[in-house]
C-alpha cells in the first residue's frame, strides 16, 4: 500500500499502522540501500539476528551467513543489485537466540525513487528450516521405499492435484514406458483405452469419497504399440471438505501373469470343449477305421490303437514345459490318429525346425483343433479328402518368423460361414495370446485354408 494511501485512510494513526503492518508482520522484512547495506529491519528480523533498532544501519548481515552458502546467496544478489531485478534464493543464517543455523528463503524486489533511480532492495525472509527438514525426511523415506520396491519390481508414483505434477521413480517410469523427458502428468492417462480411463477415474473418485485405498488394473498402450496390464494401488489425500490434494501409490506390471491366467482360462475352456467333443472325435476315428476285409477283433484293435495314439498325442502337447520342440515330431504325434489307416491323406511337408516350448504348446492345440474339425466337418470326414500342412522360417523387418499353413482339399458343397464357436476362437485367440502372432482362415467349397504366423 503506498504511503500516501496510508496517510489518507484517516482510520488509524500512522504509528499504529506501522506497528501493525510492518512491525507485526509474521515474516521478516528488510530494506537495503544501493550498496547492499541494511537500512531497516522489522521486529521479527531484528529478533532473529539479535539487532537493536538503533544499530541496524551499522549491522553487517553477511556476518551471520553460513560460509558454505556464500556463493549461493551472493551470486543472485549481485546480479539483482547490478541489473535492478527481482531475486529469489535460500541460504543458512545463524539465529542469535540459540546460535542455530536456519534456512531462510529470500525474495526481494528493486526499490526506485520518484525519479526512477535505483536506491536499493526491499525483501522478505521466511524461515523454511522445518519445511526443508520435513522434505528431506520425505526424500529419505521415499529413497528407502524405492530401494525396497526396486527388488520387488514395484514402481512408486506421487501426484499433486494443485500443480498437476506427477513424480515417478525409475521403476515406475519403466513400467509406464516413460522417458526422463516425458510429461507423464499430461500423457499417461491419454495412453489408456477409453474404457480403462473411465474406470480409473471412477475408482479414484470413489477412493476420495470413501477415504479408502484404491486398487485397480488397467491397460496401457506403450509407444512401441504393445498393450500392457498394470496394477495400481495406493491412497488419495483429501482436504476436510473433500477436495483432493494429492495421491501416492505403487505400480506393478502384471502383463505376464495376466497372459498366463488367460492361457490357463483358455486351457480350461479347451478341456471343457474337448470333453464335449470327445464322443464326436471317437465317432469320427471309428468311421475312419476301415471295416472291409477285417474281423471284429481286427476292427476293435484298430480302434483301440487309434484312441491310444490320440491320448498319447494329447498328453504330449499338454505336457510341454520348457526347451525347444521339433515341429515335425509335434505334428506327427498330434495327427497320427487321424491318418493312421490312410497316411496318404495327410501330407506333412514342413522344413526341419525347432520352436520354443511355449509356442509348441499352442501349436499342439492348434493342430489338434484343426484335425478334429477336419475329421468332424472337413476333409477327413470325406472319403477322398486330403490335408496338407507346411511350415517354413520366414523373414521380416523385426526378425525371423514361423509361417504355417494348413490346407484341406475336398468337396464340401456350399462353404460354411460365420463359424465363431470355441474351436475357431481358439485358433485365433490362443495364437495371439501365447505367441503374439496372427491367424487367418478361409472356408471355401474346396475346404479350409488356415494360415498362422508368429515371431521366433
Amino acid at each position: 500500500m503506498p504511503f500516501s494511501v496510508l496517510q489518507s485512510t484517516g482510520q488509524e494513526p500512522l504509528s499504529t499502522l506501522y506497528e501493525v503492518i510492518i512491525e507485526g508482520a509474521p515474516v521478516m522484512l528488510w530494506l537495503g540501500d544501493a550498496d547492499g547495506k541494511c537500512v531497516f529491519l522489522n521486529r521479527r528480523q531484528r529478533e532473529f539476528w539479535g539487532v537493536d533498532i538503533g544499530d541496524v544501519v551499522n549491522f553487517d548481515w553477511s556476518s551471520t551467513l553460513h560460509p558454505d552458502d556464500a556463493d549461493r546467496l551472493f551470486a543472485p544478489f549481485s546480479v539483482a543489485m547490478s541489473n535492478h531485478t527481482r531475486m529469489e534464493t535460500e541460504a543458512r543464517f545463524r539465529r542469535a537466540t540459540d546460535g542455530a543455523w536456519r534456512v531462510l528463503q529470500t525474495a526481494a524486489e528493486p526499490r526506485l525513487d520518484s525519479t526512477g533511480q535505483f536506491i536499493g532492495m526491499v525483501g522478505v525472509n521466511i524461515d523454511v528450516t522445518d519445511q526443508r527438514a520435513a522434505e528431506a525426511d520425505l526424500r529419505r523415506a521415499r529413497d528407502a521405499i524405492a530401494l525396497a520396491t526396486q527388488s520387488s519390481e514395484l514402481g512408486w508414483v506421487t501426484w499433486s492435484y494443485e500443480t498437476g505434477a506427477t513424480e515417478l521413480d525409475d521403476r515406475a517410469r519403466e513400467i509406464l514406458r516413460a522417458g526422463e523427458d516425458d510429461d507423464v502428468s499430461r500423457d499417461w492417462l491419454a495412453r489408456l483405452p477409453a474404457e480403462d480411463r473411465v474406470n480409473v477415474e471412477d475408482e479414484i473418485r470413489q477412493s476420495i469419497a470413501n477415504g479408502q485405498p484404491y486398487n485397480l488394473v488397467f491397460r496401457l498402450n506403450t509407444p512401441d504399440g504393445e498393450t500392457r496390464r498394470i496394477q495400481a494401488s495406493g491412497m488419495v489425500e483429501a482436504a476436510p471438505d473433500g477436495t483432493p490434494i494429492g495421491g501416492t501409490g505403487l505400480l506393478r506390471d502384471i502383463t505376464d501373469e495376466w497372459r498366463e491366467e488367460e492361457f490357463q482360462r483358455l486351457l480350461m475352456g479347451e478341456l471343457r470343449h474337448r470333453n464335449r467333443n470327445l464322443l464326436s472325435i471317437v465317432t469320427a476315428l471309428v468311421k475312419l477305421s476301415p471295416t472291409e476285409g477285417r474281423s471284429a477283433r481286427e476292427f476293435r484293435d484298430g480302434v483301440v490303437s487309434r484312441l491310444l495314439t490320440l491320448a498319447s498325442s494329447m498328453e504330449l502337447t499338454q505336457g510341454v514345459a520348457s526347451g525347444d520342440f521339433d515341429v515335425r515330431k509335434l505334428a506327427e504325434s498330434v495327427l497320427e490318429p487321424f491318418g493312421k489307416d490312410a497316411p496318404d491323406r495327410i501330407a506333412i511337408e514342413g522344413e526341419p525346425m525347432q520352436i520354443d516350448a511355449g509356442f509348441a504348446r499352442s501349436m499342439g492345440l492348434v493342430l489338434h483343433e484343426l484335425a478334429t474339425n477336419a475329421a468332424k466337418y472337413g476333409a477327413l470326414s470325406r472319403p477322398q479328402g486330403t490335408v496338407r500342412l507346411d511350415w517354413r522360417r520366414g523373414n521380416a523387418p523385426d526378425g525371423a518368423r514361423f509361417d504355417f499353413e494348413w490346407r484341406e482339399t475336398c468337396d464340401l458343397g456350399a462353404p460354411a460361414t460365420g463359424q465363431t464357436g470355441f474351436g475357431m476362437r481358439l485358433l485365433r485367440d490362443l495364437v495371439a495370446l501365447e505367441t503374439g502372432g496372427t491367424a487367418e482362415w478361409d472356408i471355401t467349397p474346396n475346404g479350409l485354408r488356415y494360415r498362422l504366423s508368429f515371431g521366433l
